[in-house]
C-alpha cells in the first residue's frame, strides 16, 4: 500500500505530498467488528499495528485547481520509473515527462518520491530529474539505503555480493545508466530488475510494486483491447460482467466473440456484445458501441481494473471518477475497496472527482478526501478533511464543501 508520494516542480504543482495515513486519532470504537474499513495496516494485525493508511482517497477543488496534475504525476512517476525507451518514439524518455511549473520557476528540477510498503517493509523511492539527465536516485528499505546515486557520489555497497561486487556495480551502473556525456539517463532501478534481477530481491520488490501500479483513463472504447488466449479471457470477462451486474446496470447479459487480431497474427481480441430484453421479455442483441459512455467505461475496462486491482491489493489510481457514471455506481466501486470481505488484500483506489452526492453517504471519513486548491505563489496545495479544525465524521461534508467552508470549489462571477 502506498504511504505518501511527494512532487516538486511538476505542472501546476510547487510542491507537496499527498499523505495516505489515517489521521483521525484514535481508532473508532467497535472499528475491528465493523463491514467496512476505517483504516487498514501493512501487517495482518490491524489492531496492534499502529501504522494505518487509508484504502480510498478522494481528490476535490474546482477546475483547474491541479486535481488531474496529482494523478498524472503518479502516471509519469511510473513511466519514467519502469517502462523502456522505446516506448517514448523520438524524444527521449526524460523529455517526454519533465512538465516543470512554467509560472513559478523557483525549482529547476522534478522531484518524486513515493513511500509504500511491500512485504510488510516500507520501501522509499526517490528520483529527481530535468529534461537531461537524472540527477538524484536513492532506494531505502526500513530506513535504510539499499542504494544512493547523486552525481559522482553513488553507494551501492548494500546490495552488493560477492558475485556483484561495489565496484562491479559501479561499472554496471556506468554502462547500462549513462550515455556518452556522462548523464545518467535510465533509472537504475529499471536497469536492475530487467538486466539483473536476481541481484537484490528488494530491489525487485521496489520496481514490482511500482510496476503493478494501475493508471485508469475514461477514453470511450468502441473494442476490449485485451489481447490473450481465448480460455483466459473468457474467465476474466465473466468475473467481470458479474460485477457489473451487480451494479444493477441494465443488462441482461453481456458476450463476447473472439476474432482474430489483424494487428497481431495468430492473436485474437474480444469484441462486446450486450443484450436487453424487449416489452416481450426477450433477449435482444446490441453492439458494443450502441451502449451509454458510462456502460462503455465500466464494460470497457473500469471494472475490469478494479477486479484486477482488489485481487493483487494493488493501487489504482483513476481520473474523474465519476465521468459518466451516476453517484449510487460510484458509490458502489468505493464501497468495493472500503469493505473488508471484498477488499481482503487491501487494495487501494485514488480518484478525482467532482460528485458531492457521495460526501453524504457517510461511506468518506475525514483521511479519506483530499481538498485541492491552487494559487500563484504555492502552485497547487491539498488540505485533508482532517487537517481542518472542528470538522468530524459526523459533519455533513458536502453541506459545508458546498458553502465553501473547506475551499476548493469555483466562485463564479456569472
Amino acid at each position: 500500500m502506498i504511504s505518501s508520494f511527494f512532487i516538486r516542480n511538476y505542472r501546476s504543482i510547487l510542491e507537496l505530498k499527498v499523505d495516505f495515513s489515517f489521521a483521525e486519532g484514535k481508532a473508532p470504537n467497535g472499528y475491528l467488528e465493523t463491514e467496512n474499513y476505517h483504516f487498514f495496516s501493512p501487517s495482518n494485525n490491524d489492531k496492534d499495528d499502529k501504522r494505518r493508511y487509508v484504502a480510498c482517497l478522494a481528490f476535490y477543488g474546482a477546475n483547474a485547481s491541479g486535481k488531474s496534475n496529482i494523478l498524472n504525476a503518479l502516471r509519469d512517476f511510473r513511466g519514467l520509473t519502469v517502462e523502456s525507451e522505446d516506448k517514448f518514439g523520438i524524444k527521449s524518455k526524460l523529455e517526454n515527462l519533465f512538465y516543470p511549473n512554467r509560472l513559478n520557476k523557483k525549482f529547476s528540477t522534478t522531484v518524486f518520491e513515493i513511500a509504500f510498503f511491500a512485504e510488510q517493509c516500507e520501501y522509499s523511492y526517490r528520483i529527481e530529474y530535468d529534461n537531461q539527465e537524472i540527477k538524484m536516485e536513492t532506494l531505502l528499505k526500513n530506513g535504510e539505503t539499499l542504494f544512493s546515486i547523486e552525481g559522482h557520489a553513488r553507494d551501492f555497497k548494500k546490495i552488493a555480493t560477492k558475485e556483484y561486487s561495489a565496484e562491479l556495480l559501479q561499472k554496471t551502473f556506468e554502462v547500462e545508466c549513462l550515455d556518452n556525456k556522462i548523464y545518467q539517463r535510465q533509472p537504475f532501478l529499471l536497469k536492475v530488475r530487467s538486466r539483473f534481477p536476481g541481484l537484490s530481491r528488494d530491489v525487485c520488490n521496489a520496481f514490482d510494486y511500482i510496476d503493478r501500479i494501475i493508471m485508469f483513463g475514461n477514453n470511450n472504447p468502441k473494442e476490449l483491447g485485451l489481447r490473450s488466449d481465448v480460455s483466459h479471457f473468457h474467465e476474466d470477462f465473466s468475473k467481470m460482467v458479474e460485477i457489473v451486474k451487480k451494479l444493477d446496470v441494465d443488462l441482461s447479459w453481456v458476450g463476447i466473440s473472439m476474432l482474430d487480431d489483424s494487428k497481431a497474427k495468430g492473436k485474437k481480441i474480444g469484441k462486446i456484445k450486450t443484450y436487453h430484453r424487449d416489452i416481450n421479455n426477450e433477449e435482444i442483441e446490441f453492439d458494443f458501441i450502441d451502449e451509454s459512455r458510462g456502460t462503455q467505461i465500466l464494460l470497457g475496462g473500469l471494472i475490469s481494473w478494479i477486479r484486477v486491482a482488489i485481487e493483487g491489493g494493488r493501487p489504482i489510481i483513476v481520473d474523474e471518477l465519476d465521468a459518466s457514471l451516476h453517484p449510487l455506481l460510484l458509490k458502489e466501486i468505493i464501497h468495493m475497496f472500503k469493505n473488508k470481505s471484498y477488499n481482503s488484500r487491501k487494495a487501494q483506489i485514488i480518484f478525482s472527482t467532482h460528485t458531492t452526492d457521495i460526501l453524504d453517504y457517510g461511506l468518506l471519513k475525514l483521511s479519506d478526501v483530499a481538498i485541492v486548491d491552487k494559487t500563484l505563489q504555492e502552485g497547487t496545495v491539498i488540505k485533508r478533511l482532517c487537517d481542518f479544525d472542528g470538522v468530524r465524521n459526523t459533519t455533513d461534508f458536502r453541506k459545508q464543501y458546498l458553502e465553501g467552508r473547506f475551499s476548493g470549489i469555483p466562485f463564479s462571477y456569472i
